[in-house]
Protein backbone atom coordinates (compact mmCIF):
# COMPACT_ATOMS: atom_id res chain seq x y z
CA UNK A 1 0.00 0.00 0.00
CA UNK A 2 1.42 3.35 -0.78
CA UNK A 3 2.16 5.46 1.83
CA UNK A 4 0.91 9.34 1.84
CA UNK A 5 2.29 11.66 3.64
CA UNK A 6 0.81 15.79 4.76
CA UNK A 7 3.52 18.42 4.03
CA UNK A 8 4.93 18.44 7.86
CA UNK A 9 4.54 14.57 7.76
CA UNK A 10 6.89 14.50 4.88
CA UNK A 11 9.22 16.97 6.33
CA UNK A 12 9.54 15.11 9.40
CA UNK A 13 9.87 11.66 7.50
CA UNK A 14 12.79 13.34 5.66
CA UNK A 15 14.60 15.21 8.81
CA UNK A 16 14.43 11.35 10.56
CA UNK A 17 16.04 9.91 7.62
CA UNK A 18 18.69 12.20 7.13
CA UNK A 19 19.63 12.68 11.13
CA UNK A 20 17.97 9.19 12.73
CA UNK A 21 19.90 9.91 15.89
CA UNK A 22 19.95 14.06 16.48
CA UNK A 23 16.23 14.90 17.63
CA UNK A 24 17.60 18.21 17.64
CA UNK A 25 18.89 18.74 14.15
CA UNK A 26 15.88 16.78 12.98
CA UNK A 27 13.56 19.23 14.50
CA UNK A 28 16.18 22.41 13.57
CA UNK A 29 15.78 20.80 9.69
CA UNK A 30 12.25 19.48 9.20
CA UNK A 31 10.85 23.42 9.54
CA UNK A 32 13.68 23.79 6.36
CA UNK A 33 12.17 20.63 4.58
CA UNK A 34 8.42 21.93 4.59
CA UNK A 35 9.30 25.48 3.10
CA UNK A 36 11.10 23.49 0.47
CA UNK A 37 8.09 21.27 0.21
CA UNK A 38 5.63 23.75 0.11
CA UNK A 39 7.38 26.03 -2.74
CA UNK A 40 8.48 23.27 -4.96
CA UNK A 41 4.51 21.97 -5.03
CA UNK A 42 3.54 25.61 -5.73
CA UNK A 43 6.44 25.77 -8.84
CA UNK A 44 5.03 22.24 -9.98
CA UNK A 45 8.20 20.29 -9.15
CA UNK A 46 6.58 18.04 -6.52
CA UNK A 47 3.42 16.28 -7.01
CA UNK A 48 0.70 17.62 -4.55
CA UNK A 49 -2.86 15.34 -4.35
CA UNK A 50 -6.24 15.60 -3.40
CA UNK A 51 -6.83 13.67 -0.12
CA UNK A 52 -9.90 12.34 -1.18
CA UNK A 53 -9.18 11.49 -4.25
CA UNK A 54 -5.29 11.41 -4.44
CA UNK A 55 -5.40 12.57 -8.14
CA UNK A 56 -2.58 15.28 -8.83
CA UNK A 57 -3.15 18.83 -8.34
CA UNK A 58 -2.95 20.53 -11.72
CA UNK A 59 -3.97 23.80 -10.43
CA UNK A 60 -1.12 26.57 -10.05
CA UNK A 61 -1.60 30.15 -8.68
CA UNK A 62 -3.49 31.20 -5.98
CA UNK A 63 -5.85 28.34 -6.05
CA UNK A 64 -3.15 25.85 -6.47
CA UNK A 65 -1.27 27.53 -3.37
CA UNK A 66 -4.61 27.06 -1.41
CA UNK A 67 -5.31 23.11 -2.63
CA UNK A 68 -1.23 22.27 -1.51
CA UNK A 69 -1.62 23.74 2.05
CA UNK A 70 -3.58 19.90 2.50
CA UNK A 71 -2.76 18.01 0.09
CA UNK A 72 -1.13 14.41 0.44
CA UNK A 73 2.28 13.57 -1.12
CA UNK A 74 2.82 10.04 -1.75
CA UNK A 75 6.40 8.31 -0.73
CA UNK A 76 6.83 7.42 -4.10
CA UNK A 77 6.56 11.44 -5.28
CA UNK A 78 8.60 12.16 -2.18
CA UNK A 79 11.77 10.09 -2.94
CA UNK A 80 11.38 11.01 -6.66
CA UNK A 81 11.78 14.65 -5.90
CA UNK A 82 14.51 13.90 -3.07
CA UNK A 83 16.53 12.41 -6.23
CA UNK A 84 15.86 15.24 -8.50
CA UNK A 85 16.96 17.33 -5.53
CA UNK A 86 20.33 15.88 -5.45
CA UNK A 87 20.00 15.44 -1.27
CA UNK A 88 21.86 11.84 -0.99
CA UNK A 89 19.11 9.95 0.84
CA UNK A 90 15.62 8.62 0.23
CA UNK A 91 12.52 7.81 2.71
CA UNK A 92 12.98 3.94 3.72
CA UNK A 93 10.34 1.46 4.17
CA UNK A 94 11.74 2.22 7.77
CA UNK A 95 10.79 6.12 8.29
CA UNK A 96 7.36 4.77 6.32
CA UNK A 97 6.61 2.47 9.40
CA UNK A 98 8.32 4.78 12.16
CA UNK A 99 5.01 6.33 14.40
CA UNK A 100 7.68 9.23 14.93
CA UNK A 101 7.82 10.48 11.10
CA UNK A 102 4.23 10.70 11.68
CA UNK A 103 3.43 8.55 8.23
CA UNK A 104 -0.46 8.39 6.98
CA UNK A 105 -1.39 5.03 5.78
CA UNK A 106 -5.45 5.60 5.43
CA UNK A 107 -7.70 3.93 3.31
CA UNK A 108 -8.88 6.46 0.35
CA UNK A 109 -10.98 9.50 2.01
CA UNK A 110 -14.37 7.64 0.51
CA UNK A 111 -13.87 3.88 2.07
CA UNK A 112 -12.86 5.43 5.67
CA UNK A 113 -16.40 7.46 5.42
CA UNK A 114 -18.26 4.61 4.35
CA UNK A 115 -16.56 2.56 7.32
CA UNK A 116 -17.07 5.25 9.57
CA UNK A 117 -21.32 5.21 8.06
CA UNK A 118 -21.03 1.51 9.00
CA UNK A 119 -19.72 2.24 12.53
CA UNK A 120 -22.22 4.46 13.24
CA UNK A 121 -25.00 2.19 11.44
CA UNK A 122 -23.58 -0.52 14.05
CA UNK A 123 -24.10 1.86 16.93
CA UNK A 124 -21.09 1.97 17.63
CA UNK A 125 -19.53 4.16 20.31
CA UNK A 126 -17.30 7.15 19.37
CA UNK A 127 -16.55 5.68 15.44
CA UNK A 128 -13.77 8.45 15.21
CA UNK A 129 -11.98 7.30 17.91
CA UNK A 130 -12.58 3.39 16.88
CA UNK A 131 -11.24 4.40 13.16
CA UNK A 132 -8.61 6.62 14.69
CA UNK A 133 -6.80 3.60 16.92
CA UNK A 134 -7.43 1.17 13.77
CA UNK A 135 -5.38 3.28 11.63
CA UNK A 136 -3.31 4.67 14.47
CA UNK A 137 -4.36 8.71 13.75
CA UNK A 138 -6.10 11.13 16.05
CA UNK A 139 -9.79 11.22 15.92
CA UNK A 140 -9.44 14.55 13.99
CA UNK A 141 -7.69 13.41 11.38
CA UNK A 142 -10.32 10.88 11.08
CA UNK A 143 -12.95 13.45 11.20
CA UNK A 144 -11.59 15.58 8.69
CA UNK A 145 -10.75 13.45 5.88
CA UNK A 146 -14.34 11.92 6.34
CA UNK A 147 -15.75 15.69 6.40
CA UNK A 148 -13.92 16.16 3.00
CA UNK A 149 -15.38 13.17 1.61
CA UNK A 150 -19.12 13.72 2.46
CA UNK A 151 -18.29 17.34 0.59
CA UNK A 152 -17.06 15.79 -2.35
CA UNK A 153 -19.71 13.28 -2.49
CA UNK A 154 -21.75 16.03 -2.44
CA UNK A 155 -20.45 17.97 -4.95
CA UNK A 156 -20.19 15.27 -7.69
CA UNK A 157 -23.88 14.11 -7.49
CA UNK A 158 -25.58 14.58 -11.06
CA UNK A 159 -29.05 14.38 -11.84
CA UNK A 160 -31.28 14.25 -14.99
CA UNK A 161 -34.66 15.71 -15.83
CA UNK A 162 -37.28 14.73 -17.37
CA UNK A 163 -37.38 17.06 -20.18
CA UNK A 164 -33.89 16.53 -20.93
CA UNK A 165 -33.21 13.02 -20.04
CA UNK A 166 -29.77 12.86 -21.33
CA UNK A 167 -28.13 15.78 -20.00
CA UNK A 168 -26.75 16.06 -16.42
CA UNK A 169 -26.39 18.97 -14.36
CA UNK A 170 -25.38 18.95 -10.76
CA UNK A 171 -27.82 19.44 -8.19
CA UNK A 172 -28.44 22.59 -6.65
CA UNK A 173 -28.02 22.82 -2.88
CA UNK A 174 -31.43 24.51 -2.34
Amino acid sequence: MTHFYTKMEAANAMAAARYPEDQLLRIQVAGQYEGEIYTDLCDGRLVGRCPSSRLPIKYRGLAGALMFNSCLISADDLNGWLDARGVGFQVSDHELASEDTGAVCLPPDVELLAEQQALKDDHAHAPNVKLAEKYGVKPRHIKDHCTAARKAVKASKISTTSYFPNSQFKKSSR
